[in-house]
């Protein structure tokens, strides 16, 4: 049931988004590399609107690998 529920909540929030056709260009702060922002990674949204990440998908993922 649990799951159930979170995919019905997933399905939702990928129907309320509209994809852009301007893709938003960022530089990461880690390494300065630039990347493009992915709106559909549902780890920026929260309840307070869309945040933008400072760092890369990358930096993030090692940061990530570092507290496991």
């Amino acid at each position: 049931m649990e799951m159930e529920w979170h995919e019905l909540l997933r399905e939702r929030a990928q129907s309320l988004i509209v994809r852009s056709r301007d893709p938003v260009l960022l530089q990461c702060a880690e390494c300065g590399y630039p990347y493009v922002f992915d709106h559909l990674d549902f780890s920026c949204y929260r309840a307070d609107g869309i945040y933008f990440p400072e760092k890369c998908p990358d930096c993030r993922h090692q940061e990530e690998s570092l507290h496991e």
